[in-house]
């Protein structure tokens, strides 16, 4: 199953943003696909595609703190859709 993640800093976390993230990584658990992650210009958050077994992206919970997410189930369009209408 993938994901759209579209997160926003958080008012004066950038800086906290970039220490986790140097020391933690993304701190995804086994079983994740990070398929990619991309910054908006204007440094005020990114977008990521990840792809997991089952519904679980709890693991996102522990950016709570410095983030704001909006996790979207995706389908591929390709793949996924267009298959269907063949």
């Amino acid at each position: 199953m993938l994901f759209l993640n579209i997160y926003t800093f958080k008012e004066g976390k950038r800086e906290a943003i970039i220490a986790r993230r140097l020391e933690k990584g993304r701190a995804e658990p086994a079983g994740v696909k990070i398929i990619g992650e991309w910054t908006a210009l204007d440094g005020s958050g990114g977008f990521m595609v990840f792809e997991i077994d089952k519904p679980d992206y709890s693991w996102t919970l522990a950016w709570n703190d410095l983030l704001d997410m909006q996790l979207i189930p995706i389908l591929d369009t390709e793949k996924d859709v267009m298959g269907l209408l063949k």
